[in-house]
């Protein structure tokens, strides 16, 4: 994986690497060239003021990975100027929240995404990637977000515990409001509940 330096890349931006000291610049050069149709794509390092195109009519070569958010803030970020969402994403068909490589990739955890980085763009002022809202999020201390497969931070491992406890709750809600009703109707005396009625 090699080594691309910009703007937003250097050391005083380094609270915007991942947890394995990733750098943007790097990391969305690695994500691209996963999800890239001849497995080669780099990011070349920019000169100030210029910057990469937004996505095309019918992008194939990164498929929906170049219209996610992840993509659209990790570019910003090694650029340090930028299209607002609206912009960049106005040529996707659809746009994706994260694009996240198999865990089955040597090195995937070299490959996880940053929390400000899944940041919905229309959550930054003026729908516009912006580096001191980029750098909170970043100063949360929210872990990365790692390829998919990998058992923590996976979505279905938490939306299935969410339905898990769910349903233990409205157990045990049933099995009270049972109980509740059996003290209230149920009989009141041993055998009462034998006898038979006329």
């Amino acid at each position: 994986m090699a080594s691309n330096k910009s703007a937003g890349c250097g050391a005083e931006f380094s609270w915007a690497d991942n947890s394995r000291d990733v750098s943007p610049c790097d990391l969305v050069g690695n994500l691209f060239s996963v999800f890239a149709s001849d497995g080669g794509w780099k990011a070349p390092p920019l000169d100030p003021g210029f910057h990469y195109t937004p996505p095309e009519d019918g992008e194939t070569m990164f498929g929906q990975c170049a219209c996610s958010w992840v993509a659209y803030n990790l570019i910003h970020q090694t650029i340090l100027s930028c299209f607002s969402w609206s912009g960049y994403s106005a040529n996707c068909g659809s746009t994706t929240e994260i694009c996240l490589p198999p865990q089955s990739l040597p090195d995937s955890e070299d490959l996880a995404v940053p929390a400000w980085a899944s940041t919905n763009p229309k959550s930054w002022y003026f729908q516009q990637f912006n580096v001191a809202q980029a750098r909170e999020i970043a100063d949360q201390g929210s872990p990365d977000l790692l390829p998919s497969g990998h058992g923590r931070d996976s979505p279905t491992a938490a939306i299935v515990g969410i339905i898990g406890g769910l349903a233990l709750v409205v157990l045990i809600g049933i099995g009270l409001y049972l109980t509740a009703l059996l003290r209230q109707n149920g009989p009141t005396s041993p055998g009462e509940g034998l006898r038979r009625r006329n």
